[in-house]
């Protein structure tokens, strides 16, 4: 009888252990995914500053073409 206790004890300490890591591994994927949104998000911002830059110099193009149309028609 003793035994099948110890045996008992023993498999809901493995048990407990295996839960244990399991707990640590799924906090340390969060963790990851949290830090890859982060990055993507980084990405995104840094994407749309490019854009909005490029936009900013299209229409500063835009306004010295017509300048330069309006002065040469002069």
């Amino acid at each position: 009888m003793a035994l099948l206790i110890n045996k008992t004890i023993q498999l809901h300490d493995e048990l407990d252990r295996r839960a244990e890591t399991t707990r640590k591994q799924d906090i340390q994927i969060m963790h990851q995914k949290r830090e890859l949104r982060k990055i993507k998000r980084k990405k995104i911002v840094a994407q749309y500053k490019r854009f909005e830059e490029m936009e900013a110099r299209l229409k500063a193009q835009e306004v010295t073409t017509k300048v330069q149309k309006q002065i040469s028609k002069k």
